[in-house]
């Protein structure tokens, strides 16, 4: 297994520390139910360093690889990547359905026919919990991100030796 060096590590629990920080600011926007101009610069910057913390685990042979609601992608790891990919190029092919833009749809609480394309729904299967959308790609904040960010968090700081600002909610 590749070894990981002290600025690579510490890059990884700052990213897991600011991940965690920004979801308790997007938790507050969500519970208020406000879809502020601030809500998808969080989830775009939440997916950025969850990305980089989710690459450098895979990298060191601890993938996370839960497979829960991820469609047609092979993990959440790779759910991840596509989202952040999708979040940070603007003409990303991951934005289309049939030709279409179809990019940062929220839908919170159960809805799953919330958007009908062609005879496709898309929407959120479950009352506790949030279906971000770019493309046909689909993000649950809680059962993809909050998950991701707690199961690689066991990666990099088991022991919980970094302070962070905050724990994601679980």
């Amino acid at each position: 297994m590749p070894e990981m060096t002290w600025m690579s590590k510490q890059d990884a629990v700052t990213s897991i520390d600011m991940c965690a920080y920004q979801l308790q600011e997007l938790g507050k926007l969500l519970d208020a139910q406000s879809h502020s101009i601030n809500t998808a610069p969080l989830i775009t910057f939440i997916l950025i360093h969850l990305n980089d913390v989710l690459q450098k685990a895979s990298k060191l042979g601890r993938r996370i690889t839960f497979k829960d609601d991820v469609g047609r992608h092979k993990d959440v790891t790779e759910l991840i990547r596509v989202a952040r990919n999708a979040c940070c190029h603007i003409s990303s092919p991951e934005h289309l359905i049939d030709g279409n833009k179809f990019t940062f749809n929220l839908i919170a609480g159960i809805c799953p026919d919330a958007i009908v394309i062609d005879g496709r729904s898309f929407g959120c299967e479950y009352n506790d919990d949030a279906a971000i959308y770019y493309g046909a790609t689909r993000v649950y904040l809680k059962r993809h991100i909050v998950r991701a960010i707690n199961e690689v968090t066991m990666v990099f700081d088991p022991d919980g030796q970094f302070a962070r600002r905050g724990a994601p909610p679980r």
